[in-house]
């Protein structure tokens, strides 16, 4: 966790190393899981009642061909405004996108509140226009989350969810 203390972002031409990093996250979300689950029995998470973005994705399927591979984590849309980021992504012909984690901040256990989170991460403007979901030229996703997606900052064990 303290590799990036507030931002990563880059792409990678290395097809292994893109799929340690896939790994590393994986194991990182297995293991937040597993500490989250074990906790679950102390409470009881509401379910979400805003309505999911309408905004999709095209998820990496299996024998899709890779030589270039982007990724992010750490997204705070509200940061996003008048960036060119998601422009230059698609620029260096990125083939897959990886969500490493942190794919939105909201802290807790409010369903509701994270599902605007996520509404709000997957409807920005430049992500709709110019990222993975751009109508009639979406990138495949493959993600894994990460403290703030499903706990609270830094939470493991000592999350009650």
């Amino acid at each position: 966790k303290q590799w990036y203390q507030r931002r990563v972002h880059g792409d990678c031409e290395d097809k292994s190393l893109a799929m340690r990093l896939l790994a590393l996250g994986t194991m990182c979300a297995v293991l937040c899981c597993s500490l989250t689950l074990a906790n679950s029995v102390q409470a009881q998470c509401k379910p979400a009642v805003e309505t999911p973005s309408p905004i999709t994705h095209y998820y990496a399927e299996d024998g899709l061909e890779v030589s270039r591979v982007s990724f992010s984590s750490c997204y705070l849309p509200e940061d996003m405004g008048g960036s060119n980021y998601w422009a230059d992504v698609r620029a260096r012909g990125t083939d897959l996108w990886l969500w490493l984690g942190d794919n939105m901040y909201m802290d807790g256990t409010d369903m509701n509140a994270k599902r605007v989170a996520y509404n709000a991460a997957r409807d920005e403007e430049g992500y709709v226009e110019m990222g993975p979901v751009k109508a009639g030229g979406k990138i495949p996703v493959m993600a894994t989350w990460d403290d703030h997606d499903c706990c609270s900052d830094n939470n493991g064990n000592e999350f009650h969810a």
